[in-house]
């Protein structure tokens, strides 16, 4: 029994409605000509069979479904706000308007434009890009940015983050580290094929790998340790001693380590001007702690001062850009936008 079957609806076009995980690639007897949409019927579907199907169906890596239009009967809710990039709606049946509807935009959308088939396997990060760009502008998405971090993705980026983390993309990283793409908007940029439209965000880099991916601690200024407590200083009015308050506990009372009074009233005998730092590893005590930055892409570790500023902005594509993405395959424009 094939795991998938062709259906013709009512606007003509077929549907290639697939009921079981298969690799399209490797079925001789499928060819990409056979269908013009992909429906994908997933209600027994597992999330780990949902995988399989997106890393073979892929309209951006698979020969056969190359930018063609993909459904979905349901969505899986592990996390689905990230998925949604990769498909163009959700129906309980092919024959659903949503899916024709959709697909008559998408489709005709290719056919009026022209956009060159994939003549050779994605096998850089310039195919790869310029592969999502071709797929973003026939769904009518000009605008994108250069970030996938959340707040900030959008078209080519969005796309692409839903790709890594779906896997799709044999070679790119398990969270994305979005310095080839940046260089690939860059090269876009520097050739007119893009423009800026807004500015959005300014973003800090890690100056080893330039990931965007960073955690800041405070740390100690003597051992850079990160383990640090805060307490309050305790002031003693009588003898004027400063220390925190660690210093002065002693059986769960406040005895002075300096004139070893104890300290009963506070406003009276002592007061809380201020709290400070306190490293676990070295005691030393801090007023004012360093900042490390770690990069969780890399591991390196650095100072905030030496971070590259990196500036997000909305693009779209210039009439130029559109036609070099479109004819990408065939006009070399691209293929230099990355060394």
């Amino acid at each position: 029994m094939k795991p998938y079957e062709i259906i013709k609806i009512n606007t003509g076009r077929r549907v290639l409605v697939v009921k079981h995980p298969f690799n399209p690639e490797a079925d001789p007897t499928l060819s990409g000509d056979d269908f013009d949409i992909i429906f994908i019927d997933t209600p027994d579907v597992s999330y780990a069979e949902f995988r399989y199907f997106m890393a073979w169906f892929s309209p951006i890596t698979s020969f056969k479904c190359q930018l063609k239009p993909i459904f979905l009967t349901r969505m899986f809710i592990e996390d689905p706000a990230k998925l949604l990039p990769l498909f163009d709606g959700f129906a309980l049946s092919p024959h659903d308007e949503t899916v024709q509807n959709r697909s008559e935009q998408i489709l005709d959308f290719i056919e009026t434009i022209g956009v060159a088939p994939m003549v050779r396997e994605v096998a850089s990060d310039t195919d790869f890009f310029a592969r999502i760009a071709q797929h973003r502008l026939v769904r009518g998405e000009n605008e994108f940015t250069a970030s996938s971090l959340p707040a900030y993705k959008k078209g080519i980026s969005d796309y692409y983050a839903a790709c890594v983390e779906m896997q799709v993309y044999k070679g790119l990283p398990t969270h994305p580290n979005d310095v080839y793409l940046r260089e690939f908007v860059t090269g876009l940029k520097e050739r007119g094929l893009v423009q800026r439209v807004k500015f959005l965000h300014r973003v800090h880099l890690c100056p080893s790998c330039k990931g965007a991916h960073l955690l800041f601690a405070e740390s100690c200024t003597k051992c850079d340790s990160t383990y640090l407590t805060q307490e309050d200083m305790i002031h003693h009015f009588r003898c004027a001693n400063i220390a925190p308050e660690s210093d002065y506990l002693q059986d769960g009372k406040l005895v002075c380590p300096k004139c070893k009074r104890v300290l009963r009233h506070i406003g009276i005998d002592y007061d809380r001007p201020a709290k400070v730092s306190v490293c676990q590893d070295c005691s030393s005590t801090i007023m004012r702690p360093a900042m490390t930055v770690s990069c969780t892409d890399c591991e390196n570790i650095t100072v905030p001062r030496l971070l590259t500023p990196y500036d997000i902005y909305e693009y779209t594509f210039t009439h130029m850009g559109k036609q070099a993405v479109f004819n990408y395959i065939v006009n070399p424009i691209i293929d230099s936008s990355i060394d």
